[in-house]
């Protein structure tokens, strides 16, 4: 008897403390998990069901990560016994999101009971839409003069799952791309040439920023090169005295009667010279009087009197 009594009590106590740990109401997903591409709007239902004795209001919210966007109906009333399907909207943001796998949580909440479900949703992204700029370096170096240097390779790779067309464009209007706009497939990566034709009078570095946009969706991507142009083919050079720091590269005035100077073969045939940086070359210089042999001019001049009057005298006379 005493066992009976022992075993009904413990039998009556369980089901109070169930009935006491139940909640008032439920809440079923349609899709705990789904699968999403960025910047897609993605619907899930959750259906809600009143346990309790009474009518209740239950307030519903969501939880989602760092610029994500969501909706879902602020609050639902059932009466006892009831239930309804609520839609959530969830759309994973922003565009260029990391590929992984992201948790949003429903929360709903008994005015009347308090009690508290949270309902677990997984999202996980794909790079449905992305494309990607390889400069292979941010920093080159232009001479003004060389043309073939003034080109550059750029690949671009459509790193998303569709066909698209992406526009190429530069904030520099000495600076293009070979081609305005390229298809590329899904996973398809293709050569570009980026032109660069400064004007002249730009030598110094300057930054170029690249834009790729795609006609059809939301990926884009940006890079920035900075480009030195330089006068790669310019000097400068200044005559002095050996072992003197004294310049002589000012010009001489216009006298007919200064000796000439002329420049020997120097003792270096040739020399090669780092950018931006002095070399030095020696050699000799050689003055020429031009009035050293004044006679010499007047003894041709005596011939050439003698020679013409004898033409002259072999005419008459004939």
């Amino acid at each position: 008897m005493k066992q009976s009594l022992l075993v009904s009590f413990a039998l009556t106590f369980m089901v109070l403390v169930g009935l006491g740990s139940a909640s008032s109401f439920n809440i079923q997903l349609s899709a705990p998990s789904v699968s999403s591409c960025p910047c897609t709007a993605n619907t899930i239902k959750a259906d809600i069901e009143n346990l309790y004795r009474d009518a209740d209001t239950f307030y519903l919210s969501l939880e989602l990560p760092d610029e994500w966007s969501g909706f879902v109906q602020p609050d639902i009333m059932l009466g006892s016994g009831e239930s309804e399907t609520v839609p959530i909207y969830i759309t994973p943001s922003p565009c260029g999101i990391d590929p992984q796998t992201y948790r949003a949580t429903l929360v709903a909440v008994s005015a009347i009971t308090g009690d508290e479900i949270s309902g677990i949703i997984d999202i996980e992204t794909f790079k449905c839409h992305y494309i990607s700029i390889d400069l292979g370096e941010t920093y080159r170096d232009v001479c003004q003069e060389n043309v073939e240097g003034k080109i550059f390779g750029v690949v671009l790779k459509n790193e998303g799952k569709f066909k698209e067309t992406f526009s190429l464009s530069t904030d520099t209007e000495w600076a293009h791309f070979s081609d305005s706009s390229v298809e590329l497939k899904g996973n398809e990566e293709q050569n570009v040439n980026l032109i660069i034709e400064p004007p002249e009078g730009m030598a110094g570095i300057h930054s170029i920023q690249l834009s790729v946009i795609s006609d059809s969706s939301c990926a884009s991507a940006g890079e920035t090169v900075n480009v030195n142009i330089r006068n790669c083919y310019d000097f400068e050079a200044m005559l002095s005295p050996a072992g003197s720091d004294k310049d002589m590269s000012t010009s001489a005035p216009n006298d007919s009667n200064l000796p000439s100077v002329s420049i020997s073969e120097p003792l270096q045939p040739d020399i090669s010279a780092e950018p931006s940086q002095p070399s030095d070359i020696t050699g000799s210089l050689v003055a020429e009087d031009s009035n050293k042999y004044p006679w010499e001019s007047m003894v041709v001049a005596v011939i050439i009197i003698i020679v013409v009057l004898l033409i002259i005298y072999i005419v008459i006379r004939g």
